[in-house]
């Protein structure tokens, strides 16, 4: 019996080197978002489950298992028990090509070429919904609507601070007392910010290390901004929307900030740690709210290994 909301055989399970992990991540949110289907590799085990038990669960609960084909899975340990399970409760194996040649076992089978990191084509998750009879699922909601909620609460910050400058304006002449110099000033400082609420103006006040970063896919690839989006979050950057950039082509994926600002350095450590490229505005997006501004096309390998 399944543990979790999952409706039992419908289930996919990705069996791969976990040299992979990076393009693994991306095929999962790419088949969840664009196939519908249910998605399940090791890097969803909890904290605290055993390794093994879940992995042999898992493969048992699924409708289909899908290889991906590199030199390090076939010389994987892991890789090949986990084929002979998905082979002994005659689950149907679906391989793709990442790198290298067909592993053993599979150079007569019919596979998807996805070398390069491309993702599968329609007729691959045709024959993935065919083959394992999956049910499709809804496509999930948008990022921009997950994160919609932090928008609203600026959104009536702005608003309660407008009202409250326009209280401290015109309350005193209302009640015949006209405000101080003092007061005014103070009032001129605080209505210049329009996205976020006031920050103190002392000399000694510290930017945070971790600023606004917006994510935006410009690959073929659905659901890479949602991947990117949830990279940085995890790395403690505050996330604030996602969605896709459509004013032409990136060759390359990159994070870009406001020149003159002191979003160069937090460019810098995100950019490294993400493993993109690091530029200054361009043209298209110079007049976008501050903070940083990832985006993505199909090169993203995902955050650089520990250590």
């Amino acid at each position: 019996m399944l543990t979790d909301d999952r409706t039992p055989l419908t289930l996919v399970f990705i069996s791969y080197s976990r040299e992979e992990r990076p393009y693994v991540r991306r095929l999962a949110a790419h088949l969840r978002e664009v196939a519908g289907v249910d998605v399940w590799f090791d890097y969803e085990l909890d904290t605290g489950d055993r390794w093994d038990r879940v992995v042999c669960r898992k493969i048992d609960e699924c409708a289909a298992l899908i290889l991906v084909m590199t030199p390090e899975a076939e010389s994987s340990h892991w890789v090949g028990e986990e084929l002979a399970r998905a082979r002994s409760r005659g689950k149907r194996v679906l391989p793709l090509l990442l790198k290298g040649s067909p592993i053993f076992g599979f150079q007569n089978v019919q596979y998807e070429d996805v070398r390069g990191g491309a993702m599968p084509g329609d007729r691959f998750v045709a024959d993935l919904r065919e083959k394992a009879g999956l049910r499709p699922r809804p496509p999930a909601a948008p990022v921009a609507t997950k994160r919609q909620p932090v928008r609203e609460v600026i959104a009536i910050v702005v608003v309660v601070m407008v009202f409250g400058v326009l209280g401290v304006v015109w309350w005193p002449k209302l009640v015949g007392g006209g405000g101080s110099a003092d007061q005014q000033t103070t009032v001129a400082s605080t209505t210049g910010s329009t996205t976020s609420p006031p920050r103190t103006t002392s000399s000694t006040s510290v930017a945070p290390v971790r600023g606004d970063v917006r994510c935006y896919n410009n690959s073929t690839i659905a659901g890479l901004a949602t991947v990117v989006c949830d990279d940085a979050d995890a790395l403690g950057w505050n996330v604030v929307e996602t969605g896709n950039f459509s004013q032409g082509k990136i060759p390359t994926s990159a994070v870009y900030y406001r020149g003159g600002t002191n979003e160069e350095a937090e460019a810098r450590e995100l950019g490294d740690l993400l493993r993109l490229q690091v530029a200054p505005r361009f043209d298209a997006i110079t007049g976008a709210a501050p903070g940083l501004i990832v985006i993505v096309t199909n090169d993203y390998q995902g955050p650089k290994p520990a250590g």
